[in-house]
């Protein structure tokens, strides 16, 4: 935000208000010392995640083959997950491995049961 500062001319003596007096008006904004160096580690911060974006490996990584699939019943098993594609795709079960690299139903470390979610990877981007 900007700030107006009134400054009396110098022929005027010191902070007299004289109706003679002619006045100057200075606009500016303030200065602040921390900006430069947030802005410039912002943008050091920025850089850094822009590198490392899209890198397999790193968290933020977005595999384009891998889709997640929620919904799943409890009691779904890895069978159930190539029957259901294999009916999408209207091809024999056993073909289904030529598009579907891997499924992975996640589950309960303790029970084993299904958490109700998952994961399948295809060899190429669905378009």
């Amino acid at each position: 935000s900007n700030y107006a500062q009134i400054i009396f001319h110098e022929s005027c003596n010191g902070y007299e208000q004289q109706s003679n007096c002619p006045l100057q008006m200075k606009v500016s904004s303030p200065k602040s010392r921390n900006r430069d160096s947030k802005s410039s580690h912002l943008i050091e911060m920025n850089n850094e995640r822009l590198k490392t974006a899209g890198r397999r490996g790193t968290k933020k990584f977005v595999d384009p083959n891998k889709v997640f699939l929620g919904n799943l019943p409890y009691d779904a098993v890895e069978s159930d997950v190539y029957s259901l594609f294999a009916n999408h795709f209207n091809i024999p079960l056993e073909s289904v491995g030529d598009r579907v690299e891997s499924i992975k139903i996640i589950r309960d470390w303790k029970t084993g049961k299904s958490k109700g979610y998952g994961f399948v990877q295809f060899y190429e981007p669905m378009a």
